[in-house]
């Protein structure tokens, strides 16, 4: 049966406790007690939305009052319906224009009990100040989890996976293919990644993601803009320590972060590299995905690094590359013209 709101002041949401009691469980111990928030008779709130059906027991409410689109909820589902469930209200709260549906776990959180939640839509997108709860969202327009020919997957980088990410960042042979000069700080990272404040993040704009060949981390991969007014130029980083690295990899990767910018309205992408004696053969590389060097144009305009060079695509060059051409069945989304 699927989930069925009870309004507020109706019979049968003053009749909950009962109802609830006679599958053989109590409503208050269903819920932790930050939504215990009206008193003794806090599912009557008129600011609480109550929602039941024969296998789920769900509660929802907006975030903040300047942010009703994000709705905090809370599911039970004892005989295990918790992903019908979910995807029950979140198409009824879309449809009264939620985009973002956000809940909170305890941690541990296992990795399989991670990628349960990612098989939901969801990702892991803040660790909350008590350090014993995360917080999971799912979002109404998901990144896309683009993968390629090779092999290799774009994905959020995993709770799990923290300490691992930590470990590779303090290397130069990583951070530095990222762009950092040096090791960036282990809790500015943490704090990109899972800030307490999803809405308060450490770094400004900038998107993390981790590359996997199957279940296995093998690389990470970093997005951040350019132009604060619009987003409209994207540049991208990657680094692969645990292999995949070949060229036709790095092309296949480049490609598929370059169309997730271009599905996002950039205008142009750019990614550079240290300048060196392998000049001919990052030449290959970016212009087997439509780039062109750029950088003479990025130092006269005063932006950059010396010791760096750049490569930049429009939209319409990338999407007649050879590199589009050998990721556009795997990368995710229709391009963009």
């Amino acid at each position: 049966m699927p989930l069925r709101e009870l309004p507020a002041g109706s019979a049968a949401r003053r009749d909950l406790p009962r109802q609830v009691q006679s599958a053989g469980l109590e409503i208050d111990d269903l819920v932790p007690l930050g939504w215990r928030f009206a008193g003794a008779d806090w599912w009557l709130d008129p600011g609480l939305g109550v929602w039941v059906s024969d296998d789920a027991f769900a509660l929802e409410r907006g975030q903040s009052f300047a942010n009703d689109w994000i709705r905090e909820i809370w599911i039970v589902a004892p005989r295990g319906g918790t992903r019908a469930a979910l995807a029950d209200l979140d198409a009824l709260l879309r449809g009264r224009g939620a985009t973002h549906l956000r809940w909170r776990v305890e941690t541990p959180l296992s990795p399989e009990a991670e990628r349960y939640w990612e098989s939901c839509g969801a990702e892991v997108i803040g660790e909350l100040d008590d350090g014993a709860t995360l917080l999971l969202q799912r979002a109404a327009a998901p990144p896309v989890r683009a993968a390629t020919p090779s092999g290799l997957a774009l994905g959020p980088v995993r709770y799990g996976e923290l300490d691992t990410l930590t470990g590779w960042c303090a290397e130069p042979a990583v951070y530095r293919p990222l762009g950092f000069d040096e090791a960036p700080d282990p809790a500015a990272l943490r704090q990109a990644l899972f800030p307490a404040d999803p809405a308060e993040r450490g770094w400004y704009d900038v998107t993390v993601r981790a590359v996997r060949r199957g279940e296995r981390l093998v690389g990470v991969a970093i997005e951040n803009g350019w132009d604060y007014r619009g987003d409209s130029i994207r540049e991208l980083n990657l680094a692969l320590p645990e292999g995949g690295s070949g060229p036709k990899a790095i092309l296949e990767l480049f490609a598929v972060m370059m169309h997730g910018c271009y599905l996002r309205g950039a205008a142009h992408t750019l990614a550079n590299v240290r300048a060196g004696p392998s000049g001919a053969g990052f030449a290959r590389l970016f212009g087997g995905v439509g780039a062109e060097d750029v950088t003479a144009a990025v130092r006269a305009y005063g932006a950059g690094q010396p010791d760096r060079r750049y490569w930049a695509a429009t939209r319409a060059a990338f999407y007649e590359s050879k590199g589009w051409a050998r990721v556009r069945e795997t990368a995710g989304g229709a391009a963009r013209g």
